[in-house]
């Protein structure tokens, strides 16, 4: 899986960010984690794939939250139209995602 994730096509705009989190289904009587890698580019488009497919997108221009919880892998993009639940590795890929995250957008707004 990390093959297909370093091998992704994110070529234009910049890509800022790429690896494997597991993304929870938003709903459902069962919401599974699936594994999912995904490419943050600075375009502010989330961007995640199951293998080379391009299952979904996160605007981040509609962010209102990114935060994890203290010694814990999850950790939730909250925007305007969801909340996305995602994990990591671990707990510090997650604080890698979330610092990515908040870094490319108090860069996007200055």
């Amino acid at each position: 899986f990390f093959f297909v994730c370093s091998t992704l096509s994110c070529d234009m705009p910049k890509t800022i960010l790429v690896g494997q989190l597991e993304k929870r289904a938003p709903s459902g009587p069962v919401r599974k984690w699936k594994k999912r890698c995904f490419c943050l580019k600075d375009d502010l488009i989330l961007r995640y794939f199951e293998g080379e497919t391009l299952k979904g997108t996160i605007d981040l221009r509609d962010i209102l939250t990114c935060e994890g919880e203290t010694n814990s892998p999850n950790f939730q993009i909250v925007t305007a139209k969801r909340i996305f639940e995602l994990r990591a590795k671990n707990a510090e890929d997650k604080d890698y995602w979330i610092t990515g995250i908040n870094k490319l957008l108090n860069t996007s707004k200055e």
